[in-house]
């Protein structure tokens, strides 16, 4: 009985001092913001690390799904100034994971023809193989300059940085120029 009178008792001061705790509140209302005229900001870093996580997938040789995440930044928010080059970084990168999809199959079908001695069908398929690879090499380049131009509107590096890290990774590894970045 007396343990019951002790809960008893603890429960009614805690329900005592419990409203009182508001008091501790720096505001007693949330503001509320209309969704319709709210403006939020782009999130540079994470913009960068999705279309890191692109092409990182197609790294791995899985075109589909880095096309996947690529249409799924398509719908991001990004501000007007940045729509443009965005949507262009969209379509090469596009046509860019389409072209290393048909080069792969193109040289599994060689493969295949080589191996059932079809040599001329085979040297039309590395033919056609190639002229996709200087497509692909071609839709590199202008990748580049469209990373560049994507790089300087979001601030992100500092001119100087961006051409060491470019000449970094375009340079070969032998060249004397390494020995200067």
């Amino acid at each position: 009985m007396k343990r019951l009178a002790l809960v008893l008792a603890i429960i009614i001061l805690l329900a005592l001092f419990f409203p009182s705790f508001n008091i501790f509140a720096n505001t007693t209302h949330t503001p509320h913001e209309n969704p319709a005229t709210a403006k939020g900001s782009l999130d540079k870093a994470a913009l960068l690390l999705s279309y890191g996580n692109v092409f990182n997938l197609a790294a791995a040789r899985e075109y589909q799904n880095a096309q996947s995440l690529l249409n799924e930044l398509e719908n991001s928010s990004i501000p007007d100034g940045l729509r443009y080059i965005t949507n262009r970084y969209h379509t090469l990168s596009g046509q860019l994971f389409a072209d290393l999809n048909t080069v792969e199959a193109l040289l599994d079908e060689a493969s295949n023809l080589f191996s059932a001695q079809q040599l001329n069908a085979a040297k039309e398929k590395l033919n056609s193989a190639e002229e996709t690879i200087y497509h692909a090499q071609r839709l590199l380049d202008d990748i580049e300059s469209a990373t560049n131009i994507l790089a300087e509107n979001l601030g992100v590096f500092s001119t100087s940085t961006t051409r060491r890290m470019l000449g970094f990774c375009t340079t070969r590894p032998r060249d004397p120029q390494l020995l200067s970045v």
